[in-house]
């Protein structure tokens, strides 16, 4: 098996071109300019170090699978190629293919006039923000205006059906500014976990540290080193019969020198003359 990583693909014009995940990944396949509010003049700029490297390579690792199967099947290698272009490409297809169906891009989020208040995010008295997303919207809307302490609004003629919150979606969301505005964010989680809607706090990264769901599940886990440290670290996303993959810490620089060479035929006196010279650690 032949694995190749590019920035641009195998083939075409800009196959020997470099390229980084902040440019390729990100900006070429449009997620960075789709991710910017409209009329923002400050672009949004990758979101994580290494974002579009991880995702690129979690698809590498899948491409590799697949043709170490088929060698197994047929006895016939394969090379591999991979991209951060083609990767960040398929990111976006939906939104391309909204696109070319549409004959225009897609319109950039607005949660001030997002046509369903249901899907929005909302700034909490504390100025974090809570996220809700229940798609069947007249499913959960009476349970939620109870919960929320404002009962009259899902018989309001304004809002109490999908089709209503969608046409006055701006005095919606507006009434819901207003009620998420009254609590904060420790509060809203509270009380939001008493109905089925979908939704979730918007989170800090470091606030994973903190998740029992994340520990729970193997998600994160605590690896140990030689040296007395001991890291939290992320595990991969995928799992076999429900265990997560057990994270250990990788070998120190130059820990299976000695033994490679060994296995290359190399000799103790050739590997200490190695040493000496400063060719190997």
């Amino acid at each position: 098996i032949y694995g190749r990583g590019s920035a641009h693909g195998p083939k075409g014009p800009d196959s020997e071109r470099g390229g980084f995940d902040g440019l390729t990944y990100w900006l070429r396949s449009g997620a960075g300019h789709a991710a910017t509010p409209a009329k923002s003049r400050e672009l949004v700029t990758l979101p994580a170090p290494a974002f579009g490297d991880i995702q690129t390579g979690l698809a590498f690792a899948g491409g590799l699978a697949a043709a170490l199967f088929h060698r197994e099947r047929t006895g016939e290698p394969t090379t591999v190629d991979i991209s951060l272009l083609g990767s960040g490409m398929w990111a976006m297809q939906a939104s391309l293919f909204g696109a070319n169906m549409n004959g225009e891009e897609l319109p950039h989020s607005d949660r001030t006039a997002a046509l369903s208040p249901l899907s929005n995010n909302y700034v909490c008295k504390d100025g974090r923000r809570v996220a809700i997303s229940m798609l069947l919207g007249d499913k959960y809307w009476s349970n939620l205006c109870q919960l929320v302490g404002r009962p009259e609004l899902a018989d309001d003629p304004r809002f109490n059906s999908v089709a209503a919150r969608a046409k006055n979606n701006i005095a919606c969301i507006n009434e819901l500014d207003a009620v998420f505005a009254e609590r904060t964010l420790a509060e809203w989680t509270d009380i939001l976990k008493q109905q089925d809607g979908q939704w979730t706090p918007v989170k800090i990264v470091t606030e994973a540290n903190d998740d029992a769901q994340l520990w729970e599940c193997g998600y994160l886990q605590r690896v140990k080193y030689d040296d007395g440290r001991e890291l939290t670290l992320v595990s991969t996303p995928v799992q076999f019969n429900t265990e997560p993959n057990e994270l250990r810490a990788a070998p120190e620089h130059g820990a299976h020198t000695e033994e490679v060479l060994l296995e290359l035929g190399r000799d103790w006196d050739e590997i200490i003359a190695l040493k000496d010279s400063g060719a190997i650690n």
